[in-house]
C-alpha cells in the first residue's frame, strides 16, 4: 500500500492496522480469512480510484471465493493489461523503411 496514499483511497484504520500487521498473508501465523476479505474489498473500491488504472474494467470474482492475497493479485494482473490498436499512414512507415 502507497505510503503517501494510504487514506487518498479511503483506507480505513481497520484496513492499514490489519495491512500492517500482515494478517491477510496466509504465510503469517496472525492470518486471518476475514483479514484478508476486508482487504480485497478495499482494493476493490479503492483500484478504479487510481487514475491510471481507470481504463480496466475490472470485473473480480466474489470476495469469498478468494482465499490467498495472490490470487487477488493474479486477476489485477491477468486484468490489468490493456492493448488498443491505433491505424497508421502507410506512407509513413515505407518512407522509415526507405531512410
Amino acid at each position: 500500500m502507497p505510503g503517501s496514499d494510504k487514506k487518498k483511497y479511503g483506507a480505513s484504520d481497520q484496513v492499514l492496522e490489519l495491512y500492517a500487521k500482515g494478517s491477510f498473508k496466509k504465510s503469517e501465523k496472525s492470518f486471518n480469512l476475514a483479514d484478508l476479505h476486508t482487504l480485497i474489498d478495499f482494493y476493490k473500491l479503492a483500484l478504479p480510484k487510481y487514475e491510471d488504472w481507470k481504463v480496466f474494467n475490472f470485473q473480480f470474482q466474489a470476495t469469498e471465493n478468494y482465499q490467498d492475497i495472490s490470487q487477488f493479485y493474479r486477476e489485477v494482473e491477468q486484468q490489468g493489461y490493456l492493448l488498443n490498436w491505433r491505424k497508421v499512414n502507410e506512407k509513413l512507415i515505407k518512407q522509415g523503411i526507405k531512410d
